[in-house]
């Protein structure tokens, strides 16, 4: 067959092979084994392919090496190696390969968040309530840090593009740190400079207060005890490597940026959630329960490119596709900057805004200067999830679900007669309130409320006939490329929305591009990430119940 075909329409059908049976065909005979080997290129991007390791347009492995994350492509030299690493990363994570397993302990102990500098090749982590640390990855060594008055307790922790930013003990400011060797030495023949003067979120003189007193700290720890070939090619010394220095000192409440009616008023507002994808800082402000904001900076120049308060955007939504007086309170947020998308969890779904291209606001010494927020109208927002959809309640949250009831007048246990409960109604929603920790001995939690009647007193609401329940959407993500999302709720349900901007475009509904997971009781508390564009990462946790079924509700 080899020597009856012409090598074109060969190749053509090895394109159709897995890279089990090509590896097979080189063990049919020399002739085979010497084919594969002289058109091996072919042969292993057309197999690329057929995995989906790489889309068809792509031609060449430097492309390659430019789009995927991280350092497991360096040294790629050729599509047989690219086939090889997939191969090798698909059968670890259906483990059938060895893993080696260690730790880092340089950090310290309660380690809250951490991320990973693959330039500088660092963990950098902050603490439930130690401040922040640099370490290497090499060596497991502390390299630098900042102390915990300089850093808020369980701070979160966001990183792109050299850029770092955490949350201040001050509840609605946010600090943005840089790598010191791309702000402050000379690459390329540019000069990355600070914010200008005139910026309103030029760092303030306690960062670098901090800086200097970080340096005088971990200057004696950077000493590379390891040859990292990755580090000598860069064009920083040793002593920066791990180090960073302020940048900017984000007040969404300055007067430079929020109307003062919503900054100055009380209940003051402050930072619920954020988000970061270079240049994007996503920022959620929560005022009571029943406003939030989300604004979006850029970080380099420090300039809010636009603000959407959530009560008006949401009352352009069908009131029907939400729950009647559900207080508007964030749970989470993610951002999409090639598509200009924000995505924002609320208790009752999702909804996806949109802003126009930003500009590169930069003047001719190349330093940002501050910019007014962008006018241009947004696309229109998308809500999740729409009338149409089935949420059904899992079974097992009908199970455990709780009611409410007062203890017998002849109950020993009574040691007053407290005021009775209230039932308060906003909406669809209704809540039972007991006042005090008095009344609240005087209650009894039972399983499986008696009645299914929208009156019922069960904690967890099992709804009735025409009324939608509360979901409480815990966290949504976008995909790596921004074309998919992810979303899950507080039933442990998890919703893959796929290729999302039909739904704008108008050639789809939800319910069209929605593929329903159930996680069962181990994903009411599930946390959500993408691998990359085919693979999401679920960690599910039990949830410890609060109060054992049948037991008084004490609270002292």
């Amino acid at each position: 067959m080899l020597k009856s075909l012409p090598a074109e329409l060969t190749l053509h059908l090895l394109s159709y092979l897995p890279l089990g049976d090509i590896s097979t065909i080189t063990l049919l005979s020399r002739a085979w084994l010497a084919f594969l080997n002289a058109n091996q290129d072919t042969v292993y991007r057309q197999a690329a392919i057929y995995h989906r390791f790489v889309s068809p347009d792509v031609v060449s492995l430097e492309t390659v090496r430019d789009s995927e994350n991280g350092s497991w492509m360096d040294g790629l030299n050729s599509w047989k190696d690219l086939c090889r690493r997939h191969t090798i990363l698909s059968q670890s994570w259906s483990g059938q390969n060895l893993l080696s397993e260690g730790s880092y302990t340089s950090p310290g102990q309660a380690v809250h968040r951490f991320t990973i500098d693959e330039k500088q090749r660092t963990v950098i982590a902050t603490h439930e309530n130690n401040g922040l640390t640099v370490s290497t990855l090499e060596d497991d060594r502390l390299i630098w840090g900042l102390p915990k008055d300089c850093v808020a307790s369980y701070a979160h922790l966001e990183f792109s593009n050299g850029y770092l930013i955490w949350g201040r003990r001050d509840p609605s400011t946010l600090e943005v740190w840089r790598r010191t060797s791309d702000a402050r030495l000379h690459l390329d023949g540019v000069y990355s400079p600070l914010l200008s003067s005139s910026s309103p979120a030029q760092a303030l003189a306690p960062q670098f207060e901090a800086e200097e007193r970080a340096f005088r700290d971990h200057s004696h720890l950077n000493n590379p005890t390891t040859s990292d070939p990755h580090l000598e090619s860069q064009s920083t010394g040793s002593s920066l490597r791990g180090s960073f220095t302020p940048h900017a000192f984000i007040n969404p409440l300055s007067d430079s940026y929020l109307p003062a009616h919503i900054a100055a008023a009380e209940p003051i507002p402050f930072t619920r959630a954020f988000r970061f994808q270079y240049p994007i800082l996503v920022v959620s402000l929560q005022k009571g329960n029943n406003h939030s904001y989300i604004c979006i900076f850029d970080v380099r120049f420090g300039t809010l490119i636009k603000w959407w308060d959530l009560a008006a955007v949401m009352a352009d939504v069908d009131g029907d596709a939400r729950a009647d007086g559900c207080p508007r309170i964030t749970m989470y947020v993610d951002v999409q900057v090639e598509k200009r998308l924000v995505l924002v969890s609320m208790i009752d779904g999702v909804v996806l805004l949109g802003w126009e291209e930003f500009e590169e606001r930069q003047s001719d010494n190349n330093q940002g200067t501050p910019g007014s927020p962008s006018n241009l109208n947004a696309r229109t927002p998308m809500f999740f999830p729409t009338p149409d959809m089935s949420l059904n309640i899992p079974e097992f949250a009908k199970d455990g679900a709780f009611s409410v009831s007062r203890l017998s007048p002849q109950s020993p246990s009574r040691t007053s007669t407290p005021p009775s409960p209230k039932i308060r109604r906003s909406g669809n929603l209704r809540m039972v309130v007991v006042n005090g920790s008095e009344g609240l001995r005087e209650m009894l939690l039972c399983l499986r409320p008696t009645t299914q009647s929208g009156r019922s007193r069960a904690v967890v609401w099992r709804g009735a006939a025409g009324r939608r329940r509360l979901q409480i959407f815990i966290a949504s993500h976008f995909s790596p490329s921004g074309k998919h999302l992810v979303t899950v709720n507080g039933d442990g349900l998890l919703f893959l929305i796929r290729d999302f901007d039909r739904v704008g475009r108008g050639e789809a509904t939800f319910r069209d591009v929605t593929v329903k997971l159930d996680l069962g009781p181990f994903g009411m508390r599930a946390q959500i990430r993408w691998e990359d564009e085919r693979r999401i990462c679920v960690i599910s946790r039990p949830v410890d119940p609060f109060i054992p079924p049948g037991q008084r509700a004490v609270c002292d």
